[in-house]
């Protein structure tokens, strides 16, 4: 049994934390849980059934504290509780018992059996200015991680704002583009394809974004097509290094309201021989009407150069066809199949 092992911390030295205050309270909780670590090591830890012998611990940003044993007969187990309240102890029976007010610790052996326990965690061997000083050492590095998870729940709330503005505004931009694009000539901006575009499922090159349709700072291009059967579209594209943005489909219609209608909302992808993502491989959920002009659409937030994108569209009369199988004498293998 090894008592060379420390305390670490979980992903928290990965926080890109800005203020000094918790920069500074980070690096105080390090010098503190080594301090923890070295007294812990001056006796030994055992769980509270005395099954576990504790080799290894480690703690999260929230206090979430774990300690890793093993014994010769009992195998692996695993301590979870949570540091968030002061810790008591009584001596009792050459150990010193340590708990806390409504606090359980878990115990999971190598099984996966759980029991629960109101004492944390035994410590053998040390005195009671060594008991004190534990008691005194995570209260300290609780208040220290409680500044370092304030600044960071700052950070994901500032966040979360983020992204839903962001959302909101694409979900602006994509109505104010269905407004707009049922009532203009689209010839002018978005070439025809026939389908299907190729035999055999295969793809053709086009070219897009020479001359995009631009509205609210967004820059569109893609492609018209009719089905001459009611159906489900199949598609796959080459992904275009450093292409940003969103695709979608909309009927150009005016009659029609399918701003918030999902054609596609999965997808699966193929690897390049160098491991990259580079085919985007779907089918639509929703069946395109026959007759009905759509558009499936491609969108920049900046304008960029044209550019040529190998593309494969086709249709089918139902969406039972599992993508791998459908397009198997193109893709050798296919990920997130559906």
């Amino acid at each position: 049994m090894s008592k060379t092992r420390i305390f670490s911390f979980i992903a928290i030295w990965l926080l890109p934390l800005q203020t000094v205050v918790a920069q500074d309270a980070l690096k105080d909780a390090e010098k503190t849980l080594k301090e923890l670590a070295n007294l812990l090591l001056e006796g030994t830890v055992w769980s509270s059934d005395l099954k576990f012998a504790m080799v290894d611990y480690n703690m999260g940003l929230n206090n979430e504290v774990q300690l890793i044993g093993d014994h010769i007969l009992n195998g692996e187990g695993t301590i979870y509780f949570v540091n968030d309240s002061k810790l008591d102890y009584k001596f009792k029976d050459n150990f010193y018992e340590f708990s806390a007010k409504n606090k359980e610790a878990s115990i999971t052996d190598q099984d996966g059996n759980v029991t629960k326990s109101t004492v944390l965690f035994k410590v053998e061997d040390i005195n009671k200015d060594q008991a004190d000083s534990l008691v005194l050492l995570f209260q300290k590095l609780y208040d220290k991680l409680q500044i370092v998870s304030k600044e960071n729940s700052q950070k994901e709330a500032l966040k979360a704002e983020a992204e839903a503005t962001l959302l909101e505004k694409k979900n602006t931009d994509k109505k104010v583009f269905y407004q707009t694009i049922k009532t203009l000539d689209t010839e002018k901006h978005f070439i025809r394809i026939p389908i299907p575009n190729t035999p055999n499922k295969g793809f053709k090159s086009y070219t897009f974004f020479d001359n995009p349709l631009e509205l609210n700072g967004n820059f569109y291009s893609g492609f018209r097509f009719t089905p001459d059967i009611d159906g489900y579209l199949y598609w796959y594209f080459k992904k275009i290094e450093g292409e940003r943005g969103d695709f979608y489909i909309v009927n150009v219609d005016k009659n029609v309201d399918d701003s918030a209608l999902p054609y596609l909302s999965r997808m699966a992808f193929h690897k390049d021989e160098n491991g990259k993502l580079s085919w985007i491989i779907q089918k639509s959920n929703e069946m395109l009407k026959k007759g009905n002009t759509y558009i499936l659409w491609f969108v920049s937030d900046t304008k960029i150069p044209a550019y040529s994108k190998n593309i494969s569209i086709q249709m089918e009369t139902t969406a039972d066809a599992k993508l791998s199988e459908y397009f198997k004498d193109h893709f050798k293998s296919t990920l997130y199949d559906y």
